[in-house]
């Protein structure tokens, strides 16, 4: 638990230095270079986090005497990261918002997250399901986000109507509300 604390104090630590980096860039209207090391680090810190808080779940369930302050250190890390994730989107996000066509085809997106949710059962064993509901509560946050994307001006339409392109949207917002549904159930 602690070589994985480790690595995400040092991956956050590398992100916030890129980041400053690249912020710096931005605001003298140059090109900025660490986008895709900010996003691996930031992934990969994310896969530690998620396996720091089954530990941490874990080292409660078994009665740890520092469990509760495992779990401070690891919320910690974990507010740290969400801000940087915060700082990476809002850096460089900017490139995305140039192409005013770039849109999100919400449709393949939604069957695949439906896909996935209704392809695992959970078990055999303890520590299966508990890997399961981990990337299940992933899963589910994930949808739950969609929700405040899903708004006319975010997705896309091959059909130019403008009532066509309102139909199309509330059949995906249906869609959305039976995946959350579903993924509730699945809890």
């Amino acid at each position: 638990m602690q070589v994985n604390a480790d690595q995400v104090e040092k991956s956050i630590l590398a992100a916030e230095h890129h980041l400053g980096v690249d912020t710096e860039r931005d605001e003298k209207k140059l090109k900025l270079y660490h986008q895709r090391e900010n996003a691996d680090t930031l992934s990969q810190a994310e896969g530690l986090l998620k396996d720091l808080f089954m530990d941490v779940d874990k080292a409660k369930r078994l009665g740890h005497p520092q469990a509760h302050e495992i779990e401070k250190d690891v919320k910690n890390l974990h507010d740290r990261w969400v801000k940087d994730c915060s700082i990476y989107r809002e850096l460089y996000s900017q490139v995305k918002t140039l192409d005013p066509k770039q849109k999100i085809d919400w449709g393949p997106l939604l069957d695949d997250k439906m896909r996935q949710l209704k392809s695992d059962a959970y078990g055999p064993k303890l520590p299966d399901v508990e890997k399961q509901m981990a990337e299940h509560n992933i899963l589910h946050q994930e949808i739950e986000a969609y929700k405040d994307q899903l708004q006319p001006s975010s997705t896309s339409s091959k059909v130019t109507a403008h009532n066509q392109r309102g139909a199309d949207l509330q059949q995906t917002v249906l869609h959305h509300n039976q995946y959350i549904h579903m993924a509730k159930k699945r809890l």
